[in-house]
């Protein structure tokens, strides 16, 4: 059981794919998002589409794609192997500092080239630009004091990639709608067999990830 952390990209991102020469595969990989279908108590089903504004000169991308996290990652890679690169894993940002001309990096790495005792370095690079693609806890984003202006709803979820029967594949499915503690979601991730499960949890104590605990 994995978990995407994301479905799809906003919709400003393409204009940057496509300068990466990787928008056309995202669109062969991932698909469009279903509608959303709601299933009520009492047996009655209703959708909501997802309609896109019409593309503009300076919003060309409207539709909303569904690429999984990992799928998008895929294509990244194959993109930076085809000019003679790859991701570095195993490598955290200690700390940096900036100047006129670019940053400087410092970087722990466990377990270099042919070293197998797992053992930490230090390491300095030098570079044009440091882009803090770190997430919401960005480290990147503290050390520079940028904010993150944003709230919290006070509730807690598990979100969670599985394997299941029993529905179809052609709406992203809405159970108990509009209670915050009994709402359901499962959607099919495109370009997968997968559905993403989301649903609260309480807001204490342990939760059971496994199998089980889903069911």
């Amino acid at each position: 059981i994995s978990c995407v952390r994301g479905k799809g990209p906003q919709t400003r991102t393409p204009e940057m794919m496509e300068d990466l020469g990787l928008q056309d595969r995202l669109v062969a990989t991932g698909g469009p998002y279903p509608p959303q279908r709601h299933h009520a108590a009492d047996g009655g089903v209703s959708e909501t589409a997802f309609d896109a504004a019409p593309p503009t000169s300076a919003e060309p991308h409207q539709m909303a794609l569904m690429v999984p996290q990992f799928l998008t990652e895929a294509r990244l890679r194959e993109r930076l192997a085809e000019f003679g690169h790859a991701p570095r894993y195993g490598c955290a940002l200690v700390d940096f500092e900036q100047d006129a001309e670019g940053v400087t990096a410092c970087v722990a790495i466990r377990g270099g080239a042919g070293e197998g005792d797992g053992l930490e370095r230090q390491e300095r690079v030098r570079a044009r630009y440091l882009i803090g693609a770190d997430g919401g806890r960005s480290h990147v984003r503290k050390r520079l004091a940028i904010d993150f202006p944003g709230k919290t709803l006070g509730v807690r979820a598990v979100v969670a990639d599985i394997q299941l029967t029993g529905l179809t594949r052609d709406a992203w499915h809405q159970f108990n709608e509009g209670s915050m503690a009994r709402q359901l979601g499962l959607c099919p991730l495109a370009g997968t067999s997968l559905f993403q499960l989301q649903a609260p949890v309480p807001l204490e104590g342990e939760v059971d990830l496994g199998v089980d605990g889903l069911n």
